[in-house]
């Protein structure tokens, strides 16, 4: 047992030594693969409970709160791993939880005096419960996002896989739970709300450890806060924006599919995208957070990163190829069997949109080339296109009353566009714009 130990260690020094690209992918990777287990397990299970109506509704409400939570930060999060020194990403931390609790109040107002319209406008109006959930979950997902940020810029990537693996299986036991004693929309809303709270929770508690908060806030001033913001302010000039717009644009299918077609339809799709996501989900989110890290460090010391965009590249492209092709060509006819009857509708969409997940898997990890680079405005355009392409594909689906048709548009209008951010990314992966 001893020489087989040691055996492993060297292995691991030799091809995983600590701190380099290889280990902390590895790390991430983890987290992401056993979080994706008790899903795989329990998939199967909620699919008999709860109906494809009662999905569609979680898919509409999740689309919402991501959106605006997204925005909440004013991106400000996505700079905190930037800064030299420790005072100023503090200080970027401080004004992206100022931003999240001013937005969720302001949504919570929103609610109070217009709630019946903003109903109407999701076609949520039989759900008057959502009122309890919008404001409560969006202080929670931005809040965590910017928390999230901090342990990434500390390189903590451990605790950041645990994490994952723990907001998972919360959210999905408690989703079987609940239907038993509840069922329906409700409990898949409130078994989401409480395992997100309880990941945030404990992402804010190894933060707090991890940093002496107490005696870098007494050196900040308000001052410090505006002189920062402004410093940074091509986060929420352009970022905030752009990442809006490709935000919406990602989530619109599902309020759009919700508005438009149903809320069964919605559903069917939004299993689409956790079966399509699952065979390398764990593998480009992991590679997003690392290759974010590393390629801003190359970025910091080298002027550019070129060799990790390549790297990451040819990784994501050999891992995500295989998969797919095997999703595409046997998931449609296992879908009944794994999933029951009612979701034999899941298997056609498949087929239409496996070729959109495959370059979106691909680019959205070297997507973050862009901020890396202080890309901001080509980042917006990339955005405003693909924002204007799913519009313009659920505009002629709808018109064409054939919801299959508005996916096949938006699947191969969405795929060119990944391919276009994919060699963007690469032509200002070699040099930092100069400023």
């Amino acid at each position: 047992m001893i020489m087989i130990k040691e055996f492993l260690l060297k292995l691991k020094a030799k091809y995983l030594p600590d701190g380099s690209f290889r280990s902390n992918l590895a790390v991430i990777s983890i987290g992401r693969i056993s979080s994706q287990i008790i899903p795989l397990l329990i998939t199967p299970i909620l699919t008999r409970i709860y109906t494809p109506g009662d999905f569609g509704i979680l898919a509409t409400f999740t689309a919402v709160v991501t959106i605006i939570s997204l925005v909440s930060t004013g991106r400000y999060s996505l700079a905190i791993t930037l800064p030299k020194e420790s005072k100023k990403s503090i200080e970027l931390f401080l004004i992206s939880i100022l931003g999240v609790v001013f937005c969720s109040v302001l949504v919570l107002l929103l609610l109070l005096f217009f709630k019946d319209q903003i109903l109407i406008l999701l076609s949520l109006e039989n759900n008057p419960l959502f009122i309890l959930f919008f404001p409560l979950v969006i202080f929670i997902l931005g809040s965590m996002e910017t928390v999230y940020y901090s342990l990434l810029r500390r390189r903590d990537f451990a605790f950041i896989s645990k994490n994952f693996f723990i907001q998972t299986a919360v959210i999905n036991i408690l989703k079987l739970i609940f239907a038993f004693l509840w069922g329906g929309w409700f409990s898949l809303i409130l078994a989401y709300t409480i395992g997100t709270f309880l990941s945030s929770s404990l992402l804010f508690i190894r933060f707090i450890k991890k940093t002496n908060i107490r005696e870098i806030t007494k050196e900040v001033s308000a001052n410090d806060l505006k002189t920062t913001a402004i410093k940074y302010k091509n986060f929420p000039l352009y970022s905030m924006l752009a990442d809006g717009i490709n935000s919406f644009a990602i989530e619109l299918p599902n309020i759009l599919l919700n508005g438009l077609f149903g809320a069964s339809i919605t559903g069917f799709y939004s299993i689409t995208q956790r079966v399509l996501r699952l065979p390398v989900a764990f593998i480009t989110a992991g590679m997003t957070d690392v290759y974010r890290e590393r390629a801003s460090s190359d970025f910091r010391e080298k002027g550019n990163c070129s060799k990790i965009y390549l790297a990451t590249l040819k990784v994501l492209t050999l891992l995500s190829f295989f998969p797919f092709l095997l999703i595409f060509l046997f998931a449609p006819s296992l879908i009944p069997i794994v999933l029951g009857d009612q979701w034999v509708e899941v298997g056609q969409y498949i087929k239409i949109l496996t070729p959109l997940f495959f370059f979106k898997f691909i680019a959205h990890p070297l997507g973050s080339t862009l901020y890396i680079s202080e890309r901001q405005k080509v980042n917006l355009f990339w955005q405003t296109g693909f924002l204007l392409c799913t519009l313009s594909s659920f505009y002629v689906g709808f018109l064409l009353r054939d919801h299959h048709l508005a996916l096949l548009f938006y699947s191969i209008s969405s795929a060119i566009m990944y391919i276009i951010l994919i060699i963007l990314g690469y032509g200002y992966s070699k040099k930092r714009k100069m400023t």
